[in-house]
């Protein structure tokens, strides 16, 4: 395979090789790592004069082969050829320690079609703006599959590991301090989405390149890995909700979890309290005494704290621990700043008030 400098922004020009004969169907892989190389704030001009725009140059890594994996192998093969590629790299002397001091980027992803495969490559390596941010992206092309790569010591890296999850057509990565400060997200949490595939679930939710998910169902997101654990205890055909870091505002979306989804990251430890929520309606629960503010609880978690207290969709939460909840902001913060025990949750449902306990662990 012939390796390639890419100088163009959103160019994606590294070839297949043909194959000699005839072959099963092929499993098309693009392994990229992507290293900050520089961020900044600039001013550009438009019609209503200078405005402030933050610039993020990256260089990206690209590595493109085939194999016959099937799905279900590629999948478990995936972040074998992720920590196989990022050895290379340091192992032949790539430059792959950032200059900002911001841990790399990295992952492999797979393609039934080499169509998709480009479409991949193109979104990984280019150059844009948008929303006030300019990516300015360095793409090279390295010669480089699983079968040929030698197996050299891997260096150590500066800064934090960063963890990655492919999952609804969207590759997540874990959100460092430095890029929540150069995105105004303080504190620093969330999952941000390093690239899309078009036509995808994530891409049809909404998401884009760059949004940061803080939240899903209520829950909040520490780190790519729990988007798989919490979406992968909800029903097939259920629209979770999405709460989204974009152009330094909170944007609300909605994803529809799809059947057979198989979590790729650990187990993680259950929620604090398990449930989808949102503002209460007065079009939900129109009927005579029904409040008019409070928490509608949209989805219960199996296994979760709210379950095992009597929580059921459709409940509406009017009282956390003795205060009043004007809707699902309050609540969350609520049950965030409680202490583990008991937690006294009042509710109106079926027409009356009712009194639970929920016993949370600890925060």
């Amino acid at each position: 395979m012939k390796s390639v400098l890419l100088a163009g922004a959103g160019l994606a020009a590294t070839l297949f090789a043909a194959p000699a004969e005839a072959q099963a169907p092929a499993t098309y892989w693009t392994c990229s790592y992507i290293v900050p190389t520089a961020q900044g704030a600039g001013v550009r001009m438009i019609l209503a004069g200078p405005a402030g725009e933050r610039t993020l140059a990256q260089t990206v890594y690209l590595a493109s082969f085939r194999t016959a994996d099937d799905i279900p192998t590629a999948f478990v093969k995936s972040a074998q050829y992720k920590a196989a590629f990022g050895d290379y790299l340091a192992g032949a002397g790539y430059a792959t320690i950032s200059p900002t001091g911001e841990a790399a980027s990295s992952g492999c992803a797979f393609a039934t079609t080499a169509a998709e495969a480009d479409a991949r490559r193109a979104e990984l390596t280019s150059s844009g703006r948008g929303r006030g941010l300019r990516i300015a992206v360095t793409p090279v092309s390295v010669d480089w599959k699983p079968e040929a790569a030698p197996e050299p010591a891997r260096k150590p890296t500066a800064g934090p590991a960063q963890a990655s999850l492919s999952l609804f057509g969207a590759a997540f990565e874990d959100i460092s301090a430095q890029t929540a400060a150069f995105l105004g997200l303080d504190p620093p949490k969330g999952a941000a989405v390093m690239s899309l595939e078009p036509g995808g679930q994530a891409a049809a939710a909404g998401l884009k390149r760059m949004d940061v998910v803080i939240e899903v169902a209520g829950q909040p997101i520490a780190k790519a890995g729990d988007i798989a654990a919490i979406v992968g205890r909800m029903r097939p055909g259920f629209q979770a909700p999405l709460r989204v870091w974009r152009d330094q505002k909170a944007v609300d979306l909605s994803l529809e979890v799809p059947p057979g989804l198989a979590p790729a990251a650990p187990a993680q430890a259950r929620p604090r309290l398990g449930i989808a929520m949102r503002d209460n309606a007065a079009d939900e629960t129109a009927t005579e005494g029904a409040p008019a503010a409070g928490a509608y609880v949209a989805e219960v978690m199996p296994g979760s704290p709210a379950e095992a207290g009597g929580l059921h969709p459709g409940d509406i939460v009017v009282k956390v621990a003795g205060a009043e909840m004007a809707g699902a902001a309050e609540m969350r913060a609520a049950v965030a700043q409680a202490p583990a025990g008991p937690l006294a949750i009042r509710v109106w449902r079926g027409g009356a008030f009712r009194d639970l306990t929920v016993q949370l662990d600890a925060p």
